[in-house]
């Protein structure tokens, strides 16, 4: 469920625009639409050489890893 977004930059998503999801890691894209899909293995490839997405990548996988370590 999406119930939020945040900018990253201070600028709103786009059509093309990657997202990470903060609480599962899931990959998607915003469509023309603005609503998400899952990534294709082609995107998440040119994605992945993006500094910024790399980032938003470790930083989500950071935070499952916390939250799921203080369920245990």
């Amino acid at each position: 469920m999406l119930d939020g977004i945040t900018g990253v930059g201070g600028r709103m998503p786009k059509p093309g625009d990657g997202s990470i999801c903060s609480y599962c890691g899931a990959e998607n894209v915003f469509d023309e639409h603005l609503s998400l899909r899952p990534m294709t293995k082609k995107e998440r490839k040119m994605f992945a050489r993006k500094p910024e997405y790399q980032i938003m990548r470790d930083v989500a996988r950071i935070g499952i890893k916390q939250r799921t370590a203080k369920l245990n």
